[in-house]
């Protein structure tokens, strides 16, 4: 069949164009899609031509779908109709990065996650980046007396800040944009200025120090200042929980590191790679339960039209949104 999606065809080049999918197989499925999230760390080097491991261009980029089952095999647990989430197409005529912007996609039933009634696909669109924060959350592992610094609130820093804070502990975030973290706090999470540098603003909140340092920046000028937000562990003869630096920022290359910090604190430094099933089974129930509710910082695009101007605007104006999502198959 052909579908539309998006194709990034050269570096900084976004084009609206159509593929062609094969027929789902008896253990595949066709989902519509209803909406598509964009992730835009990952994506903006993808775009940039950046990426490790991307085809070469052209390809289909994405990696978070919301959408209908159209389809479905005859040795699948699905019918049609029934709402999933999937992280793209595993079939095109065009190469994937992941596939995941396009207006059908054809994958193996067992890709392919329910998604719970009640929750709104446009939020749906959006767990995979919550997984990633989710996976993280889960080599933290936050208690509800410590305290979190979020440093940097894109999409993954953002659910971050709100999934360490549905864990009872106090979270605090920064980001250089006040439009983000004055959206944060209408959520009802504390965030701080960073201006005067990272320490400084978080002096007044914690200060004996951070036990849970969350970097969703991606900066590697910064690492050097969110590892000095942890705390200082005590050179007594009792044993004390070193303090976590939790990065969940993605790097081109080596980020340098901030040895001598992390040495005189003992810092733990957590790396979490993407996420797994179980983390976006987790995420997509805490939509269904209104303990996640990423509607109120990612913003709907009306048209798939529209995607050009989106990338721009990530590119040249990023404190002007978080995210967004395409609106397919209305």
């Amino acid at each position: 069949m052909r579908t539309r999606c998006l194709l990034f065809t050269a570096a900084d080049r976004v084009e609206v164009a159509e593929t062609t999918l094969p027929a789902a197989r008896a253990d595949e499925i066709l989902v519509e899609t209803r909406y598509s999230c964009v992730s835009p760390g990952t994506e903006s080097r993808c775009l940039a031509g950046q990426q490790s491991g991307a085809p070469p261009f052209p390809f289909i980029p994405g990696y978070a779908l919301s959408g209908v089952v159209a389809v479905a095999g005859a040795n699948t647990p699905f019918t049609g109709g029934e709402a999933v989430f999937a992280t793209g197409t595993k079939r095109s005529e065009h190469a994937r990065c992941w596939g995941g912007h396009c207006g059908h996609a054809v994958l193996p039933a067992r890709d392919a996650i329910r998604i719970p009634a009640g929750v709104d696909l446009r939020a749906a669109s959006a767990a995979k980046l919550a997984a990633i924060a989710y996976h993280g959350l889960g080599l933290s592992r936050p208690a509800p007396h410590e305290q979190v610094a979020v440093v940097g609130l894109g999409p993954i820093g953002r659910f971050s800040a709100l999934l360490h804070a549905i864990s009872g502990a106090r979270v605090v975030a920064t980001d250089l944009s006040a439009r983000r973290r004055e959206s944060l706090e209408r959520d009802g999470i504390e965030a701080v200025s960073p201006e005067g540098g990272l320490p400084a603003a978080f002096q007044a909140v914690f200060p004996e120090g951070a036990n849970i340092v969350v970097d969703a920046t991606g900066a590697p000028p910064v690492l050097a200042q969110t590892a000095a937000l942890a705390r200082d562990l005590p050179w007594d003869n009792h044993h004390h929980t070193p303090a976590r630096l939790l990065l969940q920022g993605s790097y081109v290359g080596m980020p340098p590191f901030p040895y001598d910090t992390a040495f005189e604190r003992e810092l733990r430094v957590l790396v979490p790679r993407d996420c797994q099933r179980r983390d976006l089974e987790a995420v997509l129930d805490l939509m269904s339960r209104g303990l996640l509710t990423p509607a109120t910082f990612i913003e709907p695009v009306g048209s798939i039209e529209e995607a050009p101007v989106v990338y721009e605007r990530l590119r040249d104006e990023p404190d002007s949104l978080v995210t967004a999502t395409f609106a397919w198959n209305p």
